[in-house]
């Protein structure tokens, strides 16, 4: 059964963190969420999709729309298979609160059954992509 939403709201913490402490886009680097991964894992009809959702007729920035074609451009093709680009994983950030001012951060690479508490320098680090 599909579980219910219990919230209306987002909460923007980490997303304010994200701005103040990750590197400008003036130098080239680049951030955007997915709204959502749509994946069916029963075996004979394997499919996945991401969707972002846009309301009241907004349209895709122009840092989203080369962000998402880049996406689906390297899972078609395999990220793996391009030299020139690194792929760090897939990873689970948890705050214990809404952000580092209220509780530890731990992180985990989904390939992981560990996670490990991370400071806030070394996350703006690993999401700056140094």
């Amino acid at each position: 059964m599909t579980r219910i939403e219990y919230t209306n709201t987002r909460d923007l913490t980490f997303s304010r963190w994200i701005r103040e402490r990750l590197p400008d886009s003036s130098t080239g680097f680049s951030v955007t969420d997915i709204d959502f991964v749509m994946w069916n894992w029963s075996p004979g009809k394997e499919r996945m999709m991401l969707v972002e959702v846009k309301t009241h007729g907004a349209s895709l920035s122009t840092g989203q729309k080369m962000h998402m074609r880049h996406m689906d451009e390297w899972i078609r093709s395999g990220v793996m298979t391009t030299p020139e680009w690194h792929y760090f994983g897939m990873f689970v950030i948890t705050f214990e609160g809404a952000g580092f001012d209220d509780g530890p951060a731990y992180i985990q690479n989904i390939q992981s059954d560990t996670k490990h508490q991370v400071t806030e320098a070394e996350l703006a680090a690993l999401l700056s992509l140094d």
